[in-house]
Parts: C-alpha cells; structure tokens; sequence
C-alpha cells in the first residue's frame, strides 16, 4: 500500500490522501480500511482510526487480517 509508504517517509498527509484514494476506488476491501486506520492513528484521530477498524470487520476480512484489526481496536481501547 502506497499510504503505508508515505507513512515509513513520514509524511502523513499523503498517506491520507493515498489511503482515501483507496477506499474511494475499491470500498469493499477491508485492507484499504485498515490502512486508512493507521494513517488516522498516526494524526492522532483515534475515533475515526475506530471507525475505520470496525468498517474493516464489517467486511470479513480473512482470518489472520481479522486478528490484526481486532488486536488494533483492543490497542486503541475499544471493543471489535
């Protein structure tokens, strides 16, 4: 993922924009929520990292993505 790119260079800001990009092009793939959840934790915008996480689950996501979504709720102190 391009976003997860931009984030190891540390601009978030174009992680943002890449990973919104994502979920405008393919909304039914779970990974692109995910994503878009660890840019939003990195700007510190934990409820709509939450948010994204939970819309992730929605989309049965495969076993071991769904595992990582759900350790990432738990992290950021809420409930699968």
């Amino acid at each position: 993922r391009r976003s997860e790119a931009w984030l190891a260079k540390g601009d978030r800001l174009a992680a943002l924009r890449d990973a919104d990009e994502a979920v405008k092009l393919d909304p039914d793939a779970p990974v692109n929520y995910a994503a878009r959840a660890a840019v939003m934790r990195s700007l510190s915008r934990n409820d709509d990292a939450i948010a994204d996480l939970r819309k992730a689950l929605s989309l049965n996501p495969g076993d071991a993505r769904k595992r990582q979504i759900e350790a990432a709720l738990k992290d950021l102190g809420a409930e699968p």
